[in-house]
């Protein structure tokens, strides 16, 4: 990863998984474009997202219409082609379009696919898309696609029905009256998915949709999506004379909907939850609350801890090899390990993190994750975790851990904390502040461990 991010030379860069579904343990699931502003947000998505792990595509952000030429080939001669333009996507930085409208078929962009179809002898259709930018008008070749087209309804209502022609061309080797114009101008409006279009924009920022320079404002988009009377617009899903795709698409959105929006009350409801808690131990905090709490608890003989973070990639690792190195040091009998909350067996660490650790004498060069599990849980006398969320994870799937566990930050001596936050994905800096909240930490958690020593002899 470090070498190809030493190859790129500008930034927003577009990281494109190699497909949009991906079959993971018999189920299908959607993949999406992504972006990153810098390497250190590129560095965080190949670490993070589950699907980047396949084949994946990084590109230049290019600033512009998206537009696509479409087509039918035999053996590379084009048979009837056609071409439309981007209005609104999904989401809105870029994605499948739920708007779109048909132009005459540019010159420059079908020159640029019929080459591409002769130098593969293409047979079949096709798509290839560009994005043109806004400053220089120059096409940019995006992708090729050999498959119909997500928006291929469009180019039926405009009068090029590919279906049709595919369907002649593969049974009897000839098409009967190809047509060679089609009608410019024919929008296409995937109506649910332009209704969350709608909602994307009204719910986040300019910067949280990673929009680029241009990009129209919340109140123009609803304007424009509150325009239903144009003629020229076709419903894609939702027609009068074929109600029964529009049906059953309406009804599985509701429930989407519904489920979806149980789920976000849920949150909200436990980060309320979350932000009460917080701020109880930060009033308790200052009146050493948690100073009684840790004597109380403690317990009376620790020979195993366990250090559990979400990733156990960035703060565990480095909590674990400190705490070890200590104890070692200090000749103190006490096995540590460490795990993650949601993570998988036997990734390295984050990049930054081994290289920051570093300058903390820590080697994180051989670590290998580990998920939490049944025994690591049973086999711990203390559990030590960055977050108050990490205690409602942990207690989720084992109940029994609450009693033993404890919230690292609240063993610092000098400038105790409830929550470490996790510097995944951020600025090398932020990893020097966590691992000197850490350290800190940690050494105040070895005060205890050296009480109990001298309690037991």
């Amino acid at each position: 990863m470090a070498n190809v991010i030493d190859q790129i030379t500008a930034w927003p860069v577009v990281v494109k998984p190699g497909r949009s579904l991906l079959k993971v343990d018999g189920v299908w699931k959607k993949t999406s474009v992504l972006y990153a502003h810098n390497p250190h947000e590129l560095r965080r998505l190949y670490h993070e997202v589950w699907y980047l792990a396949w084949p994946s595509l990084i590109q230049q952000r290019i600033a512009g219409e998206g537009q696509g030429v479409f087509g039918l080939f035999d053996c590379g001669k084009p048979l009837a082609l056609f071409a439309h333009r981007r209005l609104r996507e999904k989401p809105p930085s870029g994605g499948v379009s739920v708007l779109r409208e048909s132009i005459p078929v540019p010159q420059a962009m079908a020159d640029y696919a019929v080459r591409l179809a002769q130098s593969a002898d293409w047979h079949g259709v096709a798509m290839v898309e560009f994005k043109v930018d806004t400053g220089s008008g120059v096409p940019y070749l995006m992708e090729v696609n050999g498959r119909f087209w997500g928006s291929l309804q469009l180019a039926v209502d405009a009068g090029i029905d590919f279906p049709w022609l595919l369907y002649q061309f593969a049974t009897t080797g000839t098409i009967r009256d190809v047509p060679h114009t089609y009608q410019p101008g024919i929008r296409s409006r995937w109506w649910l998915g332009d209704l969350d279009h709608l909602m994307l924009r009204w719910r986040k920022s300019h910067s949280q949709l990673a929009l680029p320079p241009g990009s129209p404002s919340r109140w123009t988009t609803s304007l424009s999506f509150l325009r239903v009377l144009d003629r020229n617009t076709k419903s894609e899903v939702l027609r009068l004379s074929d109600p029964k795709p529009g049906i059953y698409e309406l009804a599985d959105y509701t429930r989407s909907l519904i489920q979806s929006t149980g789920a976000a009350i849920s949150r909200r409801f436990a980060n309320l939850h979350g932000a009460v808690t917080r701020a109880l131990w930060k009033a308790g905090l200052l009146f050493g609350v948690h100073r009684r709490l840790l004597k109380s608890r403690f317990p009376a003989k620790v020979s195993r801890v366990l250090i559990l973070c979400k990733g156990n990639i960035c703060r565990s690792p480095f909590a674990h090899r400190w705490l070890q190195r200590k104890v070692s040091e200090e000749h103190i009998s006490v096995n540590i390990s460490s795990a993650g909350l949601d993570t998988v067996p036997g990734k390295e660490a984050f990049p930054l993190a081994a290289i920051v650790s570093r300058d903390y004498g820590i080697d994180l060069g051989h670590h290998q994750t580990a998920a939490v599990s049944a025994k690591l849980v049973a086999n711990a006398d203390i559990i030590l975790v960055m977050e108050l969320a990490h205690i409602r994870q942990l207690l989720a799937r084992f109940p029994d851990a609450g009693r033993k566990t404890f919230l690292l930050g609240h063993f610092a001596q000098s400038k105790p904390l409830t929550d470490i936050r996790d510097p995944y994905g951020d600025a090398p800096e932020e990893f020097d502040r966590c691992y000197s909240i850490l350290s800190a930490a940690c050494d105040g958690f070895l005060v205890y461990l050296r009480k109990q020593v001298h309690a037991h002899g």
